[in-house]
């Protein structure tokens, strides 16, 4: 893991991009383990260029998109690629947020329960690596 954040950290700060990413532990309904959730920020051109290497790198299945669309402040302005890991079964309730094929995790309106999620990691600053 220390290396993908140190090539995203360096990829991001060489286009400008800024984010989070959360790795979330733990075995699925589906019985699949870990999930990521990551927030790119940055120019459109930018953004897309780096989602699309992940989205073609072979170590990730299922690569969803929830949410696109222009920012008027960006939320991880700070963050090369801010970084934190949890277990699912310390926030047994939260595990619906991970399941793959759940339509509704897709919001059409500004406001996204994922983002305030991620958010939260940040805005603690615990553990952040």
């Amino acid at each position: 893991m220390n290396l993908i954040l140190a090539k995203s950290r360096f990829r991001n700060a060489d286009q400008g991009v800024t984010g989070f990413l959360v790795y979330v532990e733990g075995i699925f309904d589906d019985h699949t383990e870990g999930r990521f959730l990551q927030v790119l920020e940055g120019s459109k051109k930018d953004v897309t260029e780096i989602y699309d290497s992940i989205k073609k790198d072979p170590r990730h299945h299922q690569v969803t998109t929830i949410k696109e669309g222009p920012l008027e402040i960006r939320n991880f302005n700070c963050w090369r690629m801010g970084y934190e890991s949890f277990n699912v079964q310390e926030f047994p309730d939260l595990q619906f947020f991970f399941q793959l094929d759940i339509q509704p995790l897709i919001y059409h309106d500004d406001h996204h329960p994922m983002l305030d999620f991620i958010k939260s990691f940040a805005v603690t600053g615990k553990n952040i690596r």
